[in-house]
């Protein structure tokens, strides 16, 4: 594995728990008005922790940091819980939950609380399907 790669997956992780990290209004900041934050959010998270968790070493510390972020997330995630990914419901106490293990992960890794570039992703608006 090439060594560029590696250390463009850990920025991802990193830039991931960032924006994972910061309050609500930051997040929604990170993304274009018509993107659903929070499912962006999540997913780019779990993106980026399997990429990298099959990319590098991490300790047991880091592991069960990652985890319990994805857990949280996935525990969010159930079909009775759709009202949690709205823009407007990142500022609900269970995404303040999210954001303190976001912030305790990125603990583990040495990585500050910055704002993570902008960016880093495309986004495209779909157009309306037929009527």
């Amino acid at each position: 594995m090439n060594d560029d790669v590696r250390a463009q997956s850990l920025d991802q992780l990193r830039w991931s728990l960032q924006a994972l990290a910061l309050p609500s209004d930051a997040q929604r900041s990170l993304f274009p008005p018509f993107a659903c934050t929070a499912d962006e959010l999540a997913l780019d998270f779990d993106h980026w922790s399997e990429t990298a968790k099959q990319q590098q070493t991490f300790t047991t510390e880091q592991l069960a940091a990652l985890a319990s972020v994805s857990a949280l997330l996935s525990a969010m995630s159930g079909e009775n819980d759709a009202g949690l990914w709205t823009n407007s419901a990142l500022g609900l106490p269970r995404w303040q939950k999210v954001r303190e293990r976001a912030r305790k992960a990125l603990e583990t890794f040495r990585w500050s609380l910055d704002t993570p570039p902008l960016g880093r992703a495309i986004f495209v608006r779909s157009k309306p399907g037929p009527s």
